[in-house]
């Protein structure tokens, strides 16, 4: 589920997908409450049927509220390549513990606050992560195991078109910098950009072995100088060299890229960027 929530296209769809996901764990969260009745819960089913249905409401509102702020504020994304399943884990905590704490709050409202003190806010987060966890956890693997299927689809598509991808074209290409410095390379001789704040760094083949330059300029700017090469957006933070691909792989945070000369790192591509890809690579 957390891959959905910070999953970033397209967006708008990404939200709504994430609330059907939020809202099927807010169904279960209030049949289970309702059918098991566990940690003390009892009374006639007139009167603990609408409290399980809110705390079912409880848990859909505090997930959509943090599917936002992971989604606008915090900016979380799990299609770069620094996203790992410790991550994930670290995410799905945070989002029992929010949960918990909402449930928290809406026991002091039904009892009149007299739930209060940290005692009873550590129950309340040990009975929601006990009820939570497994079905948080078991839509997140879902969504991973269908993320992961559906790159694996896209890249076996792009294989059969990299044959007749390559290109033979050789000209040089200057790379204005912000600071005045600036970078000759050939087109052919690049692999990919990476962009890390106000700087890129260019990764080329010089006499044999990739190396580095790192130029104070934009991933915008730069996205315009190379405007008519095969080198192309493939991410937020990329540049790629189409020509340079040897090897498309799918798992569950997106695309990733093997690209010639160059061992030990990936190239990310995130899915808005797969159709200009596909096209180039057509």
């Amino acid at each position: 589920m957390l891959h959905k929530l910070s999953r970033p296209f397209p967006e708008r769809e990404g939200v709504w997908e994430s609330l059907r996901t939020i809202s099927v764990i807010g169904l279960f969260v209030a049949m289970f409450l309702f059918i098991v009745r566990p940690f003390g819960l009892a009374g006639s089913w007139r009167g603990l049927l609408p409290v399980c249905i809110g705390f079912g409401v409880v848990t859909v509102v505090f997930g959509f509220v943090f599917d936002l702020l992971v989604r606008y504020v915090l900016r979380l994304r799990t299609d770069g390549p620094n996203w790992t399943l410790g991550k994930w884990i670290v995410l799905c905590i945070a989002l029992v513990l929010w949960i918990g704490l909402g449930n928290y709050l809406y026991m002091n409202m039904l009892s009149g606050r007299i739930w209060s003190g940290h005692i009873d806010l550590l129950y309340m987060l040990g009975y929601t992560a006990v009820i939570g966890f497994f079905p948080v956890l078991f839509s997140g693997l879902l969504v991973q195991m269908k993320a992961e299927r559906q790159h694996e689809q896209e890249a076996i598509g792009l294989h059969p078109r990299m044959a007749t991808a390559r290109s033979h074209a050789k000209r040089p290409i200057t790379l204005n910098a912000l600071n005045g410095r600036d970078f000759t390379v050939h087109v052919e001789d690049v692999r990919f950009v990476e962009a890390m704040q106000n700087y890129i760094t260019v990764y080329h083949l010089h006499q044999g072995r990739i190396q580095k330059e790192v130029l104070r300029s934009t991933m915008a700017a730069t996205e315009e100088q190379f405007a008519g090469s095969p080198v192309l957006r493939c991410h937020r933070s990329y540049l790629v060299n189409a020509d340079s691909i040897t090897k498309v792989q799918g798992n569950a945070q997106g695309l990733r890229l093997q690209l010639q000369d160059v061992e030990g790192q990936e190239v990310p591509v995130s899915r808005p960027y797969i159709p200009r890809l596909r096209t180039l690579l057509g």
